[in-house]
């Protein structure tokens, strides 16, 4: 799997509703868009899908790597459990794996958006410094803090535009 597609699959399963009428179509977005992760995985998904979204998102929003590394266990454990891989471990990395270590390896990407009203706050950072999922989600700050910047050198600018008007006519 790339790593845009874990990337992809982490943020939906991160973001996923957890209200019943949602959660159905959240889970059959995520077994569409990674059937190697949720595809042999029994028909009670409806049922522990919420459960592994918390975990998820209790991960993403942890303040350490061992407080990280405790909800990503006990989700790959309760996962391994649920799906009958759970006596021996798999002969190879399995999807779910993979996907798990990729969020360890990528965890200080790994953000929740500062802007309160996001509708999915957990995104993977693209640039240095990036505090927001979206400019959409940014432009609130950024008027805000434009609107301070005026307030605080309004004066001073006036000053100087007045200054040089009365400059000009003599």
């Amino acid at each position: 799997m790339s790593a845009r597609k874990i990337e992809k699959v982490l943020t939906e399963w991160a973001n996923m509703a957890t209200d019943v009428e949602q959660l159905e179509a959240a889970c059959s977005r995520l077994l569409r868009l990674c059937p190697e992760v949720f595809g042999n995985y029994p028909d009670n998904t409806l049922d522990t899908a919420g459960l592994f979204c918390g975990l998820l998102q209790k991960a993403w929003d942890a303040r350490g790597e061992r407080e990280r590394n405790w909800y990503l266990v006990s989700l790959e454990s309760f996962y391994h459990r649920t799906s009958n891989h759970f006596i021996d471990p798999p002969k190879t990395v399995t999807a779910m794996e993979a996907v798990m270590n990729h969020f360890r390896r990528n965890a200080r990407r790994a953000l929740h958006c500062l802007n309160p009203e996001c509708p999915a706050p957990y995104f993977f950072a693209k640039k240095k410094g990036q505090r927001y999922c979206t400019t959409d989600c940014a432009r609130p700050a950024q008027l805000a803090s434009k609107r301070r910047w005026w307030s605080d050198h309004r004066k001073e600018l006036t000053a100087k535009k007045r200054k040089r008007g009365l400059n000009a006519k003599s």
